[in-house]
């Protein structure tokens, strides 16, 4: 965008009046198509933070993999052990997830690379999973040998280091993400689910279902900050809590479209809203009036999308997830650029001291 002006007096505010509209009109985010390695068919993530990203590329054959920025090289870190691997997790550091072998699932971590692979499954479990890791610690679930329910799980680098954390009252349970000293998860009963949480090393249970929902869902963790999904009046909500269940906020609003948040960090939540037929890749930062649609940002062609991740450092907000587009599942990275007020002010500063400069304000 060029300005090409003549400006005296009091014209100036005409001239940045003008510059306010046309920065106000540009994008918040752009959308950057990651890296895959040759020959891949399609990809799927699974989460994302500290500037990592997790996920599988299908070369046809299904290859775990690592991205570390949005124009990285991928790293594959598939284990050379036989059976089908997921990563689901990360801290940056550390991976985890699964493999399929023997028709179990066994959970597994990583470290960087394909040979820092590790099984995690306890010896007396018939399957596990590893879903989040941070810090040296791992959550996921285990279901028990001659049992049929998973049972939320922790472990400490090993799977010696295996302790149970299914609260009683609940059928099942699963541990879907942490951060620092807190779990996040759901807890299922007999008749439906809550929104589960996990706090400190005696991993004390608090249910965060709010009273205004029949089923909710926990999925993500930050700093005291809770994120996951509540069904209110059979619709779907994305949901927000801090450390109780009366802390509920109702993200997605009160229309008619089904909507979940994923992940956290920072006052920045995202995740999906659903419209007609497909999902939307959506950010919230604390309110439903704060909601911007990421998926308007993605080049034309693409019919849905859904963020899985989210990060930020030295102010700029990074948020993971794929796009679909004739069949095929594309992985993006979102990048904030800085906020209109903020380039406002230095354009327009700029702008004036030009003038000045040039003798044209009088």
């Amino acid at each position: 965008m060029k300005l090409s002006v003549k400006v005296t007096g009091l014209r100036i505010v005409e001239v940045l009046g003008i510059l306010a509209s046309a920065v106000c009109a540009e994008a918040q985010f752009v959308a950057v198509r990651m890296n895959v390695p040759d020959g891949t068919v399609t990809t799927e993530m699974y989460g994302g933070r500290f500037g990592q990203v997790v996920g599988l590329a299908y070369t046809p054959e299904r290859r775990a993999m690592i991205w570390t920025g949005p124009n990285s090289t991928p790293v594959d870190i598939t284990p050379s052990v036989s059976g089908t691997p997921f990563v689901l997790g990360t801290d940056g550091l550390d991976q985890v997830g699964s493999n399929y072998t023997n028709d179990r699932n066994h959970a597994v971590m990583w470290s960087g690379t394909a040979a820092s692979w590790k099984s995690l499954h306890p010896s007396h479990t018939a399957n596990s999973w590893a879903s989040a890791v941070h810090n040296g610690v791992q959550v996921g679930s285990v279901i028990i040998e001659g049992n049929t329910q998973a049972r939320a799980s922790r472990w400490r680098g090993t799977a010696q280091s295996w302790q149970d954390i299914h609260p009683p009252g609940f059928a099942k349970s699963s541990a879907n993400n942490i951060f620092n000293d807190e779990i996040v998860g759901t807890a299922h009963y007999n008749s439906g689910s809550a929104a589960a949480l996990w706090t400190g090393e005696s991993a004390r249970f608090v249910n965060l279902h709010p009273d205004a929902a029949d089923v909710s869902y926990g999925f993500g963790a930050y700093e005291g900050v809770q994120v996951g999904s509540a069904r209110v009046d059979n619709v779907f909500r994305a949901s927000l809590w801090r450390g109780s269940a009366s802390t509920w906020v109702n993200l997605g609003g009160y229309g008619p479209w089904d909507s979940g948040v994923s992940a956290v960090w920072g006052n920045t939540q995202v995740g999906g809203t659903a419209t007609t037929h497909w999902s939307e890749a959506s950010l919230w930062r604390g309110t439903t009036a704060s909601h911007v649609n990421l998926h308007a940002f993605l080049p034309s062609g693409y019919y849905s999308s859904y963020a899985n991740g989210v990060w930020e450092s030295d102010g700029v907000t990074y948020v993971y997830g794929s796009a679909s587009s004739n069949g095929e599942s594309h992985l993006f990275t979102w990048v904030s650029v800085p906020e209109p007020s903020s380039f406002f002010a230095v354009a327009s500063g700029f702008l004036i001291l030009r003038l000045f400069g040039r003798g044209r304000l009088r």
